[in-house]
């Protein structure tokens, strides 16, 4: 991405006359960011890599793992723990790859209810279009 010397220069402020509070400021974005509806998983995770690389206390995976999951979207959470497999068991890539398996599962599940809607929307329609077609042709 393009840097406008706008940002570069408050960069170089920040590192130079007050490195402290670019630090605080990278941990306060760090515990409050949160997923985004339709954001990926590995968009925000890469989101939350980049700003653990300014971070003055390193975190270790299983930090990383139990950070991550307490910040992506309630449904995709809940849909997570539906599933076996317990996040203190799985490496970080591993976790991050069951995280893009669920939400995957999740569009999909909500594409099929969406077009089964459709069709029975669809099914109401042509029925009381038939009832009204019959009552007209008892009138007659």
């Amino acid at each position: 991405t393009l840097i406008i010397w706008d940002e570069f220069y408050n960069w170089i402020h920040a590192k130079i006359i007050n490195p402290d509070k670019a630090s605080q400021d990278y941990e306060l974005k760090y515990q409050t960011l949160t997923q985004s509806e339709g954001q990926t998983v590995h968009d925000f995770m890469s989101i939350l890599q980049s700003i653990e690389g300014y971070l003055l206390e390193k975190y270790s995976d299983y930090q990383q793992k139990m950070h991550l999951f307490g910040k992506i979207l309630p449904s995709l959470h809940a849909e997570f723990e539906k599933y076996a497999v317990k996040v203190h068991d799985l490496f970080y890539d591993a976790f991050i790859t069951k995280l893009s398996i669920v939400k995957s599962n999740i569009l999909k599940t909500t594409q099929q209810k969406s077009a089964t809607h459709r069709k029975d929307s669809h099914d109401d329609t042509s029925t009381a279009l038939k009832k009204k077609k019959l009552e007209m042709q008892k009138a007659l």
